[in-house]
């Protein structure tokens, strides 16, 4: 009886997350519809790429591109924390992988965005 109230409850609290997040993504697709700021333009401009969908696009540009301007490819790296970190000692040289030192959802984000460019990429076999 007691485990039947909990499901009943659990199920409740599920319910009202679900339609938090409709409505949330509701309101994210009617304020992609009119895309009157410069962020939310730059959300619509990569949804135009292969593979990018409007979460990963709202997750970058909201994470990165927003707020901060990168002059290159390596401060967006290092902020993603997708830097290499080497190794070195004495005669001892090598690279330990990347750093991860960085935002943690937008540094997942971009690993997922390559794997799925690279399946839906014409002509690119794996």
């Amino acid at each position: 009886m007691e485990i039947k109230g909990e499901l009943e409850r659990e199920y409740q609290r599920l319910s009202l997350v679900e339609a938090q997040r409709r409505a949330l993504e509701k309101t994210r697709k009617s304020r992609l519809r009119q895309a009157d700021t410069a962020s939310l333009q730059r959300v619509v401009q990569l949804m135009g790429l292969r593979a990018i969908g409007p979460n990963c696009a709202w997750l970058l540009v909201m994470e990165f591109f927003a707020w901060r301007g990168f002059r290159n490819r390596r401060e967006l790296g290092a902020c993603a924390g997708l830097t290499g970190t080497p190794y070195d000692s004495g005669g001892s040289k090598r690279d330990q992988g990347i750093s991860k030192a960085g935002n943690r959802r937008a540094r997942t984000m971009m690993i997922e965005i390559v794997w799925l460019w690279l399946r839906y990429q014409v002509g690119i076999e794996m």
